[in-house]
């Protein structure tokens, strides 16, 4: 019989570093912005809220920049292999801010490879995630990734199920920070929720922000 006891908090994390590997791959799949390489082990030494706190109890103590070893090529820019490799077979992506604060929309595994694979990657070439985390988990097992997204669109028209097409404009977007609850399984992610924010967050924010939209209301 497993008995689900929480860990008490003077044990090590032996499960942070291969969580961060997955979370580093993760947000490097459809990163196309061009970044100097940094190890894996680069850490930031300012506490990720500094500047953009969170609700209290849920805030990491260190940023931990996610990079990979080498620059994000093209060629790897919305691979559909690699998001079949990472997210679990019942993986959820919940945006909580879709249409202000009221409604909640999710993203199965096979909704969220085809927004990102077949709406994000065709339209913005150079998206980016600029993701940053320390890898520590909560009691409910997830932890807090910041992001904070930015690209041109100089691609194809960006669109969302039953909303109309946005012509590429060529301008640049760049979101506000946005706070991610991730969770990692077996190497694999099995679940995003997107944290509410005023500014507006997850994939309507970016098409509202591409279509030159004002945010919806808090």
């Amino acid at each position: 019989m497993q008995v689900n006891v929480p860990k008490p908090r003077w044990l090590p994390d032996l499960g942070r570093p291969k969580r961060c590997a997955v979370l580093d791959e993760f947000f490097n799949i459809s990163d196309g912005a061009t970044r100097p390489t940094i190890s894996r082990e680069a850490t930031a030494v300012a506490p990720c809220n500094a500047r953009y706190p969170l609700p209290a109890g849920c805030c990491p103590p260190l940023c931990r920049i996610l990079t990979t070893n080498s620059p994000p090529s093209h060629a790897s820019h919305g691979s559909v292999q690699l998001y079949e490799q990472l997210l679990a077979p019942d993986f959820r992506f919940t945006d909580q801010s879709r249409e202000g604060q009221n409604q909640v929309h999710q993203y199965f595994r096979a909704d969220f490879i085809e927004l990102m694979c077949n709406s994000v990657a065709p339209a913005l070439p150079d998206f980016s995630w600029s993701a940053a985390t320390d890898g520590e988990v909560d009691r409910d097992g997830y932890c807090i990734v910041e992001v904070q997204i930015s690209a041109h669109h100089t691609g194809a028209p960006f669109a969302l199920p039953s909303l109309p097409e946005v012509a590429p404009s060529g301008r640049r977007v760049a979101m506000e920070p946005e706070f991610l609850r991730v969770r990692v399984e077996a190497e694999q992610v099995k679940e995003i929720v997107v944290l509410p924010s005023k500014a507006g967050a997850g994939p309507l924010a970016l098409y509202r922000a591409l279509a030159n939209e004002p945010p919806a209301a808090a």
